[in-house]
């Protein structure tokens, strides 16, 4: 038995037109047909029907650079104070809040211990309802370095290597290391490398033999040039820091499109501040000092994708659809492509089969009401969630229900039960 899925518009997420009155069929989790319907539509006798119509559909949004330990009300070192049993529920809290807002694939940028593995089996258990994890764990930083009070410091290329191959066998997705210090954890150097170049190509070197993507933290010159002579997959931040303004290096963004690596372009803050009475942002309110200039490497042809950073202060993670808009208008993006870096360019960035709707695919799609293509405000107008062909989410006028998706053995009866 199939499912359709109906609405009055589908975004693919891809470079396809969209598709005006779209029918998808999906069945076993995943799309198997795509078709515009004509007045004569019906679907076979026996399929189930899920009707949104007046709704636009478009791939879950894909949100690769998150940190679902951290709550946006704390500083980012609270983490290391609160029991791991705490923080495996605010993740899954986290997870699930991202989920609702239509991030139906996270990658998660770091937090404690292994708190997110955990998470991330559990939902792919199918004990908990969550959005797919693609988790790292704890990022690689120098002893009091950015994010040290996740707990994986290593100050030698030895070091570095030995945790690479730890967390491997923990199981992670792949492999987060801090090229520069950060604003979020005071007494790091933003504008200085933490690392040598070798030692980051000794890291590179090493995740690549296992597989494994490494992404690196890296603000300032020092940290974006040695990590791309390393070979890393994706640049987090990428603002070119320094003390009084930017050192921008057009060299080194070309080394960058040689090697096809992405930058991970956050927009973050406490936007919900800068909605005015009617839900609309007021950019006025809106400090950015970074768009500018990742316009010119977006121009230069760098490949990049929209994230939230969410769990910092200030950036709940619900609020990716507010990055996107603020995205698109500090960069001037058109609606069709701030989509698309918000949903296939960060799948394709990670390693993941996510960000489209396409026959083949994990039927992985975000239902809102209007049009996105005419004010990207649409994104924040959720209707339903749909994760593998299941959904996961429904909006009312006043309510949100989160859908479970595990389900429990029969209870035992006669001698099973003694």
């Amino acid at each position: 038995m199939s499912l359709w899925i109906l609405g009055d518009l589908l975004i693919p997420g891809i470079d396809d037109d969209p598709v005006p009155r779209p029918a998808i069929r999906v069945e076993d989790g995943v799309v198997r047909e795509i078709r515009a319907r004509d007045a004569v539509f019906q679907p076979p006798a026996g399929d189930e029907v899920l009707d949104l119509s007046g709704a636009t559909l478009l791939p879950g949004l894909v949100d690769a650079h998150v940190h679902l330990c951290f709550r946006p009300d704390r500083s980012m070192a609270h983490v290391a104070e609160v029991p791991l049993s705490e923080l495996f529920f605010r993740t899954l809290r986290n997870a699930q809040g991202a989920l609702a807002s239509g991030v139906t694939t996270i990658r998660d940028c770091g937090g404690r211990d292994f708190v997110t593995l955990a998470v991330r089996d559990a939902i792919d258990d199918g004990l908990v309802t969550g959005p797919r994890i693609h988790a790292c764990a704890m990022p690689i930083t120098t002893t009091r370095g950015h994010l040290h009070y996740c707990g994986a410091e290593a100050d030698s290329a030895d070091e570095m290597v030995k945790k690479v191959r730890q967390f491997a066998k923990a199981g992670v997705d792949y492999i987060k290391v801090c090229a520069t210090g950060g604003r979020n954890t005071p007494g790091s150097n933003v504008f200085g490398a933490q690392y040598r170049q070798d030692q980051l190509t000794a890291l590179v070197e090493d995740s690549h033999r296992l597989e494994l993507k490494v992404a690196s933290h890296a603000l300032s010159m020092p940290g974006i040039a040695y990590s791309v002579a390393a070979g890393v997959d994706t640049i987090e931040h990428c603002t070119w820091y320094a003390p009084g303004g930017f050192d921008y290096a057009p060299n080194v963004v070309e080394e960058m499109i040689e090697k096809g690596i992405y930058a991970g372009f956050n927009f973050s803050g406490p936007f919900r501040a800068a909605l005015d009475p009617d839900g609309v942002l007021d950019f006025a309110k809106i400090a950015d000092h970074t768009g500018e200039l990742r316009g010119r490497m977006r121009e230069a042809g760098l490949p990049y994708f929209l994230s939230t950073d969410a769990g910092i202060p200030g950036m709940p993670h619900e609020d990716f659809a507010l990055s996107i808009e603020v995205g698109a208008r500090c960069m001037s993006l058109p609606p069709m492509e701030a989509i698309r870096r918000a949903t296939s360019e960060p799948a394709r960035a990670i390693g993941v089969e996510a960000g489209t709707v396409e026959v083949g695919r994990r039927a992985d799609i975000l239902a809102v009401n209007g049009n996105p293509l005419k004010g990207l405000q649409a994104l924040r107008d959720v209707r339903a969630v749909i994760v593998s062909g299941r959904l996961v989410v429904e909006r009312g006028n006043d309510a949100t229900w989160l859908h479970g998706t595990a389900t429990l053995p029969p209870r035992p009866t006669g001698e099973e039960s003694r």
